[in-house]
């Protein structure tokens, strides 16, 4: 994938918008224990996976996401 790759994350599928916000909430808050956060990120993990699959989004947008918010590719 190209360095400069850039995504407008007001295209995302409905439901991969959600789940991302869920697992932001979850990250900068305070509030809620580790468990939630690896709970969060595993809904986002497998939402990503699944768009990807369903090809509602691609490949690049699906490893840019990973990179970007679970930190992996």
């Amino acid at each position: 994938m190209e360095e400069n790759f850039t995504l407008d994350e007001n295209t995302l599928p409905l439901w991969l918008k959600q789940d991302l916000k869920k697992f932001l909430d979850c990250k900068n808050s305070n509030v809620h224990p580790n468990f939630d956060l690896s709970l969060y990120w595993s809904e986002l993990y497998t939402t990503i996976n699944i768009s990807q699959l369903s090809k509602e989004i691609t490949k690049d947008e699906a490893d840019y996401l990973r990179r970007k918010y679970l930190g992996i590719c």
